[in-house]
């Protein structure tokens, strides 16, 4: 059930304190992250190569009840035979393996192929040498903002006007039209922020979240949301209960995390309600009450929410507060995973390999198990791998052939029409 979230476990071995990290690859999923690789650490004995990535995401992630920004795995790949495996990893409460380490486990996965068109295989090109190298990152600063609407800019902010300052803010810490400078960006976001400009108050309290530009830090983060939350900024209201339901700067509260997320949902804000309906659904800080998860997963996929299309999808699959209807999990569980969700893709191959709203099929159950194992990480990616290692066992050698195809095919298609 959506998603407390990815529990991954790996060996820990030492991980550089510093690295210049280069971009290799991207994805919308979990709020969106980039994966970024160290060249400086990359070792190569014949053809296994070993090396170290970094995911870095958008929004805060939880492992465990632990919350990160990015964390940094070793994998392992073998150029002969395309396959993968991951030996470390430790998780980071700041962006791109800053702030204090929330979390070490220790795991060695098995060695599992990589899927065509994944980040696994732009991660092999790269170590095995078969691809272009990445450009480094930060990138030299983009020119999409004249000089001239640049100076505007800087005038307007030099003689206090708060939206100017926040708009130079973004910018510094983008690095749009400017070189890309956490210290000025926090700099400037601050002048705003001090004029009470929302959104520089939520931006500030990101910055402190990820650590960007400032040290990592929690508390701050929560002040500076809570100041935008009380203006009635519903992506500050659904931060601060975010942080109180993790226990992040605040003493950990299921009840005050729900006042917040109320306040955000009211608004209409996709996450918010969708975080209601997990919290309805296991009893968090309110009474466990199936009717009103659904009713929040309901709206939140009225906005087209991947994630409580797929709680949904398990509502209808386990019979859990609705008539156990395994078609209408089914089509839920096609929705979501057209958009990527690796949890619902995973779900539509267990459906397929059980016959369970569809006849039984090995091929479309191997297609999907495959595509969930190469765009997911840790507990989900071992899922996938073992369910399609269980179905291979079932196969022939053209099923298995076949099912390979569909998922080159579904992966360009980018899952639509699967």
């Amino acid at each position: 059930m959506t998603r407390l979230l990815l529990t991954v476990l790996f060996f820990l071995s030492s991980v550089p304190a510093y690295a210049d990290w280069v971009s290799v690859s991207s994805s919308e999923r979990l709020g969106g992250y980039t994966a970024y690789l160290d060249t400086d650490t990359t070792r190569r004995k014949g053809q296994r190569v070993k090396m170290w990535v970094l995911y870095d995401f958008k929004t805060i992630q939880t492992v465990a009840g632990n919350s990160h920004l990015s964390f940094k795995i070793q994998h392992e790949y073998d150029c002969t035979e395309e396959r993968s495996r991951s030996l470390a990893s430790k998780f980071f409460s700041g962006s791109m393996g800053m702030g204090n380490v929330v979390r070490t486990d220790s795991y060695e996965s098995k060695w599992e192929p990589v899927t065509p068109e994944s980040i696994d295989q732009d991660l092999l090109k790269v170590a095995c040498g078969k691809g272009q190298s990445p450009e480094r990152t930060p990138a030299s600063p983009r020119t999409n903002t004249s000089s001239e609407n640049l100076q505007t800019l800087q005038a307007q902010a030099a003689q206090g006007d708060a939206k100017a300052q926040y708009i130079l803010a973004q910018k510094y810490l983008q690095g749009h039209g400017v070189a890309q400078d956490y210290t000025e960006a926090v700099k400037r976001v601050r002048l705003a922020a001090a004029q009470g400009n929302t959104d520089a108050l939520v931006n500030l309290g990101l910055m402190y979240a990820r650590g960007q530009g400032v040290p990592q830090d929690s508390g701050e983060a929560v002040k500076w949301f809570r100041l935008a939350a009380a203006q009635g900024d519903a992506g500050a209201q659904h931060d601060l209960g975010t942080m109180y339901l993790q226990g992040q700067g605040v003493p950990q509260d299921s009840g005050e995390a729900i006042k917040w997320f109320r306040l955000s949902a009211a608004q209409g804000y996709v996450g918010a309600q969708n975080d209601l309906g997990v919290m309805y659904f296991k009893g968090h800080g309110v009474t466990q009450v199936y009717a009103e998860a659904f009713k929040w997963f309901h709206l939140a996929v009225a906005q087209g929410d991947a994630d409580a299309q797929s709680s949904i999808g398990e509502m209808y699959r386990d019979g859990t507060g609705v008539p156990q209807d395994y078609t209408e999990a089914l089509n839920w569980f096609r929705l979501s995973a057209a958009q990527g969700d690796v949890e619902a893709q995973n779900n539509l191959g267990v459906m397929y390999a059980m016959g369970q709203g569809v006849s039984r099929d090995y091929v479309r159950a191997y297609m999907w198990f495959s595509l969930s194992a190469a765009h997911s990480i840790g507990d989900e990616q071992k899922l996938a791998a073992d369910n399609r290692n269980d179905v291979v066992r079932r196969m022939t050698p053209e099923q298995i052939a076949k099912a390979q195809r569909l998922s080159q095919q579904c992966q360009a298609q980018r899952f639509k029409g699967c």
